[in-house]
C-alpha cells in the first residue's frame, strides 16, 4: 500500500492513521474514496421503452374504439407519469456521483420528465384521434 500523498510505500499491515514519510492524514482520504459511488448504468433499451410505452399504449387505446371514453386520458396522465417518474430516476441515478446528489438529480429529472411524458402523450392522443367531448 502507498501513501495517496507521498506516494512512499507503507509498512504492510500498517494500522495507523497518518503516513509515517509525510505525515498527512490517511484515513480522511480514504474515507472521502469510500462516498463516492461508481455510476450507475442504464439500460437505454429499458429506459425508451418505458419512456414511450404510455404513448403506445394510448394510442392503441384510441384506436380500438375509444374514441370519446375515458381510458386513453387515464393511460396518458398515469401512465405518463409513472413514466416520468421511472425515466428521471433512472437519469439520476447515472448521472449524479454521491447518494444526495443521486437523489436530488433524480426528484429534479422525475419533475421534468413527468412535464415530458404526459404532454407527449397527449399529442398523441390528439394524433390517433381521440375526440374529447368537454360539455
Amino acid at each position: 500500500m502507498n501513501c495517496p500523498h507521498c506516494q512512499k510505500d507503507l509498512p504492510a499491515n500498517y494500522g495507523t492513521g497518518w503516513c509515517p514519510y509525510c505525515g498527512k492524514d490517511l484515513i480522511a482520504h480514504y474515507d472521502s474514496e469510500k462516498t463516492q459511488h461508481s455510476s450507475v448504468k442504464i439500460h437505454w433499451g429499458v429506459f425508451f421503452i418505458i419512456f414511450f410505452a404510455p404513448v403506445l399504449l394510448t394510442i392503441v387505446a384510441v384506436l380500438l374504439s375509444a374514441k370519446n371514453g375515458g381510458t386513453p386520458p387515464a393511460i396518458a396522465f398515469i401512465g405518463g407519469g409513472l413514466a416520468g417518474i421511472i425515466c428521471g430516476v433512472m437519469l439520476g441515478f447515472r448521472l449524479g456521483k454521491s447518494i444526495v446528489a443521486r437523489i436530488a438529480l433524480g426528484l429534479i429529472f422525475a419533475a421534468i420528465f413527468v412535464v415530458i411524458c404526459i404532454t407527449l402523450n397527449c399529442f398523441g392522443c390528439m394524433a390517433s384521434g381521440y375526440q374529447g367531448n368537454f360539455h
